[in-house]
């Protein structure tokens, strides 16, 4: 199948390159803008205009350089915010990672407490909810012991450490 057809020898001589180059470069070009240059290619071979050739081509080449700007504008744009979203997301584990640092100590004093209650219940028979030892542990302890959380939010918050231990400690009974 011969490729290079005259339209693209027309086309490679004006331009002064060599046909195989546009051959190469129609795998980059999209299919829409390479229907619109053969319309173009057929008008002329129709009116044989060389000027109006030329103007077309001219025209098809600002336009196809304007649409990759655009798209390359978008694509920029686009890899900016997925930078940017990487950025904070890696920022907020960093984040985290500092406040588990800072919340560890207490997290074992809480587990350490609650074990030695949910083994004294167990001798006596008795089940320790996790919101019957935050109640205890907030009657007795919370005077004595900084809690690292927002005083509204410690109930929630211990509830949830308490619930997560809970499940921990009756995994080592079954």
């Amino acid at each position: 199948m011969e490729l290079i057809t005259p339209e693209i020898s027309k086309l490679a001589a004006y331009f002064k390159v060599e046909p195989e180059l546009l051959l190469s470069a129609s795998s980059v070009i999209e299919i829409d803008k390479l229907r619109k240059l053969d319309f173009i290619f057929r008008q002329f071979n129709q009116t044989q205009d060389t000027k109006a050739l030329q103007s077309q081509i001219t025209n098809w080449i600002i336009l196809s350089i304007t649409d990759e700007r655009q798209h390359w504008q978008k694509s920029r744009k686009e890899s900016v915010e997925v930078l940017c979203k990487i950025n904070r997301s890696q920022e907020a584990q960093k984040r985290a990672q500092s406040r588990d640092k800072k919340f560890a100590p207490f997290r074992e004093y809480f587990k350490k407490t609650q074990r030695q209650r949910f083994n004294k219940y167990m001798k006596l028979g008795k089940k320790l909810t996790a919101n019957g030892f935050v109640l205890w542990f907030l009657k007795n302890k919370a005077a004595k012991i900084s809690i690292p959380y927002r005083q509204s939010n410690w109930e929630s918050k211990l509830n949830q450490l308490a619930q997560a231990n809970n499940r921990e400690f009756k995994k080592a009974f079954e």
